[in-house]
């Protein structure tokens, strides 16, 4: 599995349909999305932020 990208809330990092899996800054973390479907832009440091994200294992 890959290693957790750091990300700091700028445009989406990775193609549309790329299947990610990302951590939000309260600790959640989804699995097998598709990027185009989150908001990759801080939101005034919401918990509901992008802080980490990773191809999700099969798009490797």
């Amino acid at each position: 599995m890959s290693e957790w990208i750091e990300f700091t809330g700028n445009e989406m990092p990775v193609p549309e349909e790329t299947l990610v899996d990302v951590k939000y800054r309260d600790g959640r973390k989804l699995y097998r999305t598709k990027a185009m479907l989150f908001c990759w832009t801080f939101n005034n440091l919401s918990k509901f932020d992008i802080i980490e994200y990773r191809i999700a294992e099969d798009e490797q």
